[in-house]
């Protein structure tokens, strides 16, 4: 399938952080740009995880996904959780694949170095 071949080449060639997500948001597939950003492996993200739970602010839920739907893009700033207690703030530039039953791809830039979740 072409859709298939073309989100592959997305993932292995941008040089920010890519993820795909089925409708609901739940991670199917990331780069290795992205576990270098949140400092999680593979297995850990694509273990059936949703984006939201990355989320510090809640801003990846259904209501980003809705919007994003609706518009076909969005791009916005969060701060995600990493897997070293940290919290980094990111740009994330979410779109919408209207294939099968809908996914959604992002790419997830870093634009700090992150602060621990710690007090």
């Amino acid at each position: 399938m072409k859709a298939i071949s073309f989100i592959e080449q997305l993932k292995i060639s941008a040089p920010e952080g890519f993820c795909i997500t089925d409708y609901h948001g739940n991670i199917l597939d990331v780069n290795q740009r992205l576990c270098e950003i949140l400092i999680t492996p593979l297995s850990k993200l694509t273990s059936g995880i949703n984006i939201s739970t990355l989320d510090s602010e809640g801003q990846s839920g259904s209501n980003i996904l809705f919007k994003t739907k609706n518009a076909g893009h969005h791009k916005y700033f969060s701060k995600l959780y990493t897997n070293a207690e940290l919290v980094i703030e990111v740009e994330i530039s979410l779109n919408y694949l209207d294939l099968d039953e809908g996914y959604y791809y992002a790419f997830i830039s870093e634009t700090s170095k992150g602060e621990t979740t710690n007090n």
